[in-house]
């Protein structure tokens, strides 16, 4: 299985209201956004700690929260926490690379807002790090849900001058990998969830689901979103 052989890294916040999922209001309280994004990170993590990558690694902001970091978790994973620099989000990737390299040929980059991804899609962008020095799982918004990154890549040359936030992560990067000489292979696209409609369309998804993981999830959210957004 390549995730044995793979270091994972979620790029995270901690769930500090006001601070994450801040496009969600004012469908949502700060609160009530936070709380969804604590739902996230917790279900991903728990679910990548079962398939046994080589190293699972938290890369947390702000960096003076480790300890609340730690405490949203069990203290029985294998996690390990790696606080994030500043910079935009290439800066950090490009820092946690830095860093990790030296014990790992090859990363795997997630954030947490697909929480639902399938198997397939998962195992797939782990396959393709062995495939090409960079490989990215796109999202329906121009960005991606996944990174991967071989130790021949200078990630922060990669990423230096990636527009984030902007529709066109995944075009840019790609473009980028192409004018550093570094071949690059594209994954399986999954839905993220940024706005109030794309939350609507994870519930729903996980409604109709025969997946143990994603009626999970959904009993999770239904702890922290209020009735109205649910259905029967």
């Amino acid at each position: 299985m390549p995730l044995s052989r793979l270091a994972i890294i979620v790029m995270t916040k901690h769930p500090t209201p006001g601070r994450v999922k801040t496009r969600l209001t004012p469908d949502l309280t700060p609160e009530q956004a936070a709380a969804v994004h604590a739902c996230f990170l917790k279900h991903l993590t728990t679910r990548l700690t079962r398939l046994n990558p080589a190293e699972l690694i938290i890369c947390f902001d702000p960096p003076e929260q480790l300890q609340a970091m730690r405490a949203l978790f069990d203290a029985t994973l294998p996690l390990t926490f790696l606080p994030q620099c500043p910079g935009d989000l290439g800066a950090r990737i490009a820092d946690a690379a830095r860093q990790l390299f030296p014990r790992h040929d090859r990363l795997l980059f997630m954030g947490v807002d697909s929480p639902d991804l399938p198997l397939a899609h998962l195992f797939k962008a782990a396959e393709l790090t062995e495939q090409a020095p960079i490989s990215l799982s796109p999202t329906p918004d121009g960005g991606y849900w996944s990174l991967g990154l071989s130790s021949s890549v200078d990630a922060a040359q990669l990423l230096r001058n990636i527009p984030w936030s902007s529709g066109q992560e995944a075009l840019a990067t790609l473009r980028a990998a192409e004018g550093l000489g570094h071949p690059s292979v594209t994954g399986l696209a999954w839905d993220d969830v940024d706005h109030p409609p794309d939350l609507r369309r994870l519930l729903t998804r996980l409604g109709q689901s025969d997946v143990p993981a994603d009626a999970e999830l959904l009993s999770n959210l239904r702890h922290v979103l209020p009735a109205g957004w649910f259905f029967g």
